[in-house]
């Protein structure tokens, strides 16, 4: 049985009762993805850490106050 054991969200807006659905973005981390990462060695990135990284990078990416006033990131580990 497929789990969520993460998930990662990104909101933006002119102001956070104003949302724009075109800016919204989320990731999610499987209890797959989780046993693939446990026989990941050590010297390669994990589906965690690239999960990760895409949700922190598409964040920046959209961070600029001449087009949005807000850019939130949520993350949760379950």
């Amino acid at each position: 049985m497929e789990a969520l054991k993460a998930a990662w969200s990104v909101k933006a807006g002119l102001h956070q009762q104003h949302e724009l659905p075109e800016y919204f973005r989320q990731w999610a981390y499987t209890s797959s993805d989780f046993e693939k990462d446990r026989a990941t060695p050590d010297d390669q990135p994990t589906i965690f850490q690239k999960l990760d990284e895409e949700a922190h990078t598409y964040a920046r990416s959209i961070t600029d106050p001449r087009r949005l006033n807000y850019v939130k990131l949520e993350f949760i580990w379950i």
